[in-house]
């Protein structure tokens, strides 16, 4: 083996590290957005009784090729978030969770995630009563 196909090897690797990473991170993500939905039961009961039972919950996650990147909205027609929790939801150790149920990590390692290591930007757009919205841009290759 010569030093040049060793070299080959580990950049190999280093791919699929990457891909791995990413993989871990989409795990991560969507774990959150089931602890989020469970924390959004309370107000999705009381919505239903509001509707007479019609309100029916939805979580949708829509990819879009941007060429040298990539944007994924994830959607969902819960209660939205009011501007003074918007604010800091990125922050770390920030919930709204009583005492015990969360560390207020979630969205703040997913920030630092998205945006620090991977080099994208994460939004989100709200209506309260309507909807929340998380618009990820993730660059498809590395900024390293």
């Amino acid at each position: 083996m010569t030093t040049r196909s060793v070299g080959r090897e580990a950049a190999g690797w280093r791919q699929v590290e990457r891909a791995q990473q990413a993989g871990r991170h989409r795990i991560r993500y969507w774990n959150q957005v089931g602890f989020g939905s469970k924390r959004t039961s309370r107000p999705t009961a009381k919505r239903n009784m509001e509707a007479g039972d019609r309100f029916e919950p939805r979580l949708c996650a829509a990819p879009k090729n941007l060429g040298d990147k990539i944007e994924i909205r994830i959607r969902d027609n819960g209660t939205g978030i009011p501007i003074e929790i918007r604010e800091k939801i990125f922050n770390p150790f920030f919930t709204t969770k009583p005492a015990g149920e969360g560390t207020g990590l979630g969205l703040s390692m997913s920030h630092d995630i998205i945006v620090k290591q991977h080099g994208g930007t994460i939004d989100v757009e709200t209506q309260l009563g309507q909807f929340t919205e998380f618009r990820i841009i993730l660059p498809r290759t590395s900024p390293r």
